[in-house]
């Protein structure tokens, strides 16, 4: 895809977000004005985005939320598998990173 191709699909894809999602392919069909392949690459997006909202259901996390828009977010973990949290140590984007050690293995060692 081209640069000049990808900022069109940009352009209509960033529109049709802002739609609720049930006008979402009626905005984009208006929008793509008879260029199917345009429409097509314009809905691949939106199906990517469809399936994200699904499997991540980020309406879920904000439930409870201040109004300030900003959630406090879960709780700081003990473990994370084999691993036992220290502390965080920074955090940042969409991320945090913590200190940990490995728990002990109970399984004998090899000499």
């Amino acid at each position: 895809m081209t640069d000049q191709r990808w900022q069109q699909v940009r352009a209509v894809l960033e529109d049709a977000l802002e739609q609720e999602p049930s006008a979402r392919l009626a905005f984009v069909e208006r929008a793509c004005a008879g260029d199917s392949q345009l429409q097509r690459e314009v809905e691949q997006y939106l199906d990517c985005e469809d399936l994200a909202d699904r499997a991540l259901p980020v309406s879920k996390w904000m439930r409870g939320a201040p109004e300030s828009g900003v959630s406090e977010g879960p709780s700081e973990p003990e473990r994370i598998g084999i691993y036992r949290i220290l502390r965080r140590i920074g955090e940042g984007g969409m991320g945090a990173v913590y200190l940990a050690e490995r728990k002990a293995s109970t399984a004998s060692r090899l000499p």
